[in-house]
């Protein structure tokens, strides 16, 4: 599984971000896209859930003033990311179909919400990652 791009939100329903992913697995011939939908509700839920928000707050205190609100933007796209990665991640636990698909953002909502209870810790990390945060979960 790769990450192709996102989160952009979908124009006709402004309440959904979606992220696009190039997936294979080895028993295909070829890889597929496919497009995971969140809404922003549950984004916000499980902002709050991880306490997320207190959390970056305290992140960006290590750095300069003027890098903070670029550098916020791109830890909420990256927040956004890493529950549409943990979503596709589910789906093809599942079992997904060789097929270019969307998955709905309806689909796997409950499961999203148990997985985050089990393992909080998983989503900042990659925010930490990607941004080469060293401010503690």
């Amino acid at each position: 599984m790769t990450f192709f791009f996102g989160p952009e939100q979908v124009s006709e329903r402004p309440h959904l971000s979606y992220c696009v992913f190039n997936v294979k697995k080895r028993s295909w011939k070829g890889g597929v896209q496919v497009s995971v939908e969140i809404e922003q509700s549950q984004v916000a839920r499980l902002r709050e859930r991880l306490g997320y928000r207190a959390w970056i707050t305290t992140a960006l205190q290590e750095m300069a003033p003027e890098e903070r609100h670029s550098t916020l933007q791109r830890a909420d796209d990256l927040f956004i990311q890493a529950l549409c990665a943990w979503k596709l991640d589910l789906a093809m636990s599942q079992g997904l179909e060789q097929d270019n698909q969307t998955l709905p953002a309806q689909s796997l909502t409950l499961e999203l919400d148990r997985a985050t209870g089990q393992q909080p810790s998983r989503v900042i990390d990659y925010v930490k990652a990607e941004l080469d945060l060293s401010a503690e979960f």
